[in-house]
């Protein structure tokens, strides 16, 4: 038998039936029922009545509840994975989660329960009680899903992988991820369950995604006002695409952009770099400080004309005229105004300055240039010296520039000595001192043999020579050859009159 059946359920040999065919079998075990017997043969054998015959009664099946999957859209909470209609017979309903295939986990009496989107297996079944036998294992799946938007978040995060190098493929997954991520609202990025996956990816590709040890800028050009300079950059990584140059002063201040930056006037006096900048690696590398910016240098300009001037006029009276120097307003002027040059110089250059003024005087350097001066020599005067004896009275004409002092006659009868500054050099190599006037002079008793020294300044150009002296003496040239001092004495020796 079998519990919940009557004894009418229970079969019995020919001959035999139960007292009470409507009574339970009872539980599960041995019982003990009354029966009768009927035989055959009523003519020749009594029926027996109240037999006591043992039955055996085995365990029912047990009853499974009905259990239907719960599956819905994630939204972050927890909730039981299944539901669970009218009640186990014979036993108690147990849940375990597991695979499509088995059980996994143990079997307990909580249903379960869970929060993450995936795919849950709950198997079930009942445990049976004295009189029921366990029921067969079976299971429900369980969906719960994300919504479109966070599953495909979801799905960009998880097909980023592994992080370990800088590919076009990872940086494009990466930057797919994140775009979708920031197109959701707060509540639905809450729900992506996955997000510190993506955030652990971009610290790994940032960590990565940098300039090289071997990227450099660099900075050439004139450091000048009004020049140009250019930055150039070496050995940046081929992944790094948006890289920019950008231009600051000493103080920090953005200057501009580009590969080049042309100097202001606001530059003047401070120093410049340039820096090679990745949005994108949230990197930069610095260039070299240029050294302090200095004024400009005036390169397209025309010379002023001098006039010409005659010794004994100075330098600063050759008047200048003209001269370009475009926008830039300044003034023209001679570096020694006050030079006074005799005609030797004639068609010499001399140093002459451009100062710029107003705003210009501190954009601009002076120029600094030559200009060539015509010079004409000084009349000639006629003049009357006196030896220091005023024994002797003489007139002679001086060349220009020469200024004589007979400073030493060693005798009374004594011949004037007059020479004009250095005008070039003689046959032999030395300098030639050339007489353009002479005296005539007579003299008693013999021939004198002496030493005259004559200062003069142009004696100085020549400190140090040998100089060729020509004496005219009675209107006839005699040549000497006398030795100049670093004083500018002139000492001529051995001289005949």
């Amino acid at each position: 038998a079998t519990y919940g059946q009557t004894l009418a359920d229970v079969a019995l040999p020919t001959g035999w039936a139960w007292a009470d065919n409507t009574q339970s079998v009872g539980n599960a075990g041995a019982n003990t029922f009354k029966a009768n017997y009927t035989p055959a043969d009523t003519d020749n054998y009594n029926v027996v009545s109240n037999v006591d015959v043992a039955v055996t009664v085995g365990k029912a099946a047990a009853t499974a509840a009905t259990v239907t999957a719960a599956g819905w859209t994630y939204d972050g909470n927890t909730k039981p994975l299944v539901t669970v209609t009218g009640t186990a017979v014979g036993g108690t309903m147990v849940y375990a989660l597991g695979t499509a295939t088995e059980a996994t986990a143990a079997y307990t009496a909580a249903i379960p329960e869970a929060k993450d989107a995936d795919t849950y297996y709950v198997w079930y079944k009942v445990i049976g009680d004295d009189n029921h036998n366990d029921s067969e294992a079976a299971y429900v799946a369980v969906e719960v899903v994300f919504n479109s938007e966070v599953a495909n978040v979801i799905a960009l995060i998880d097909a980023i992988g592994p992080v370990t190098e800088i590919t076009a493929e990872i940086k494009t997954n990466i930057k797919a991820a994140r775009d979708a991520y920031d197109d959701l609202d707060e509540d639905q990025q809450a729900l992506v369950s996955n997000y510190q996956t993506l955030l652990d990816a971009e610290a790994a590709f940032e960590a990565l995604f940098v300039f090289s040890d071997e990227t450099a800028i660099s900075i050439t050009g004139t450091e000048r006002y009004g020049e140009t300079l250019t930055a150039t950059a070496t050995d940046v990584p081929a992944f790094i695409t948006d890289s920019v140059i950008r231009w600051y002063n000493a103080d920090n201040e953005l200057l501009g952009t580009g590969a080049t930056y042309t100097l202001k006037a606001a530059d003047i006096g401070t120093a410049i770099r340039a820096e090679l900048y990745s949005a994108e690696a949230g990197d930069s590398v610095w260039s070299d400080f240029t050294a302090d910016i200095s004024k400009g240098i005036i390169t397209n300009y025309t010379k002023p004309t001098a006039a010409k001037i005659k010794y004994p006029q100075t330098l600063g009276e050759a008047t200048l005229t003209g001269g370009d120097t475009g926008d830039i307003e300044g003034v023209w002027a001679w570096a020694i105004p006050t030079a006074q040059l005799t005609s030797d110089y004639d068609g010499s250059s001399f140093e002459l300055i451009f100062t710029p003024t107003g705003i210009y005087a501190d954009l601009y350097e002076p120029i600094v240039t030559r200009l060539a001066v015509r010079i004409d020599p000084a009349d000639f005067e006629l003049q009357t010296l006196y030896d220091e004896t005023g024994e002797l009275g003489f007139t002679a004409n001086f060349a220009q520039g020469v200024e004589l002092d007979i400073t030493d006659i060693l005798y009374t009868q004594s011949a004037y000595l007059a020479m004009l500054r250095a005008s070039g050099r003689d046959a032999s190599g030395l300098a030639k001192l050339v007489l353009f006037k002479y005296v005539s002079l007579s003299f008693e008793g013999e021939a004198y043999e002496g030493t005259i020294t004559v200062t003069s300044f142009v004696g100085k150009k020549f400190a140090g020579q040998d100089c060729s002296v020509w004496f005219f003496i009675d209107g006839k040239p005699v040549n000497y050859v006398g030795s100049v001092d670093y004083n500018g004495v002139l000492t001529v020796e051995g001289v005949i009159l």
